[in-house]
């Protein structure tokens, strides 16, 4: 499938002169390499908090997972690219959550890198290569852009990278709502994280930066 403008509720914005879509299903589109950025999933957090006896709804993963799914088949991406924390922890990784993985994997998009992060390190390369996924240190460099987990690395290019969570707070009526958000910068920007189970980190906003606020089903550029 090859669309030619972002589907409804989503943003478009250039980056570096490349076009990338915001999408509200917190992940970006770049169309030129035919690529979904995502970042911070956090497979197997609801597990892991589970085993710890916090009671988490079972469905947080199946319906995180069909929404991956679903953007990438509705867009007709060939790789998936995952900016860090894929997973959560060790205690989350339960033999059926790997097992349900690993049959579901051909749903996601062939080519599947992931960029490690720090919640990274609970997995190994065995895991991985069932899953059918290419495991890259940051920064993983390509065209102009750096693809990362930290924001912070110190790196050539336009850094892409997720690890924040970041959320922004909107006055709705008088009322302020915090939404998950998408932040570009002059040299780097940030995705939300894709996991509904993850949390968010409020940003402070800076005058330099543009924020897109996910909201109610779309992506919203707010003013400055």
């Amino acid at each position: 499938m090859t669309l030619l403008a972002p589907p409804p509720g989503a943003v478009e914005t250039a980056v570096q002169g490349e076009p990338f879509w915001l999408l509200p299903q917190r992940v970006a589109w770049w169309p030129g390499a035919r690529t979904m950025l995502a970042a911070d999933l956090h497979w197997g957090k609801g597990e892991t908090f589970r085993a710890h006896g916090i009671p988490v709804p079972h469905a947080a993963f199946e319906e995180d997972f069909a929404r991956l799914a679903d953007v990438c088949a509705d867009l007709g991406a060939e790789r998936l690219l995952v900016l860090g924390d894929l997973i959560h922890h060790g205690t989350g990784l339960t033999p059926d959550l790997i097992a349900q993985i690993a049959a579901w994997r051909p749903r996601l998009p062939e080519r599947m890198v992931l960029v490690k992060g720090n919640h990274d390190r609970h997995g190994n390369g065995e895991l991985f290569e069932r899953w059918g996924i290419d495991v890259v240190p940051e920064p993983y460099a390509e065209g102009p852009f750096a693809f990362c987990h930290h924001p912070d690395l110190a790196t050539d290019g336009f850094v892409w990278a997720g690890h924040v969570h970041p959320a922004v707070r909107v006055n709705l009526g008088g009322a302020w709502t915090r939404f998950p958000c998408f932040v570009v910068e002059k040299r780097r920007a940030l995705l939300p994280a894709f996991g509904s189970f993850t949390g968010a980190h409020t940003l402070k906003p800076k005058p330099s930066a543009r924020y897109f606020a996910v909201a109610n089903g779309q992506v919203v550029a707010l003013s400055r």
